[in-house]
């Protein structure tokens, strides 16, 4: 069997993300190009007990248009990003 064959092939159909700079892939590569950073002060919780006081946290996430308002409530904000950013991708 020619070695180029035993290769598995993928195909990308789609992009979703969740970042600092949001949820739409366009504005989140025009930020990095421009070499901005999404990275600012903690302000979700008190972090002056810690060492680093700075993040690329989510802010003004929505989730209501790709699950039900239960079931975001019961899982994780990280499994949310996750879950949405998916079906944005398909």
């Amino acid at each position: 069997m020619d070695k180029k064959s035993d290769k598995k092939r993928i195909v990308i159909t789609g992009i979703g993300l969740t970042s600092c700079f949001g949820s739409d892939p366009e504005v989140f590569y025009d930020q990095l190009l421009a070499g901005k950073s999404g990275i600012t002060p903690i302000d979700q919780f008190p972090c002056e007990e810690y060492p680093t006081r700075f993040a690329g946290s989510v802010k003004d996430f929505d989730a209501s248009d790709y699950m039900d308002k239960k079931q975001a409530r019961r899982v994780d904000p990280f499994i949310r990003y996750v879950m949405v950013s998916g079906k944005k991708a398909l």
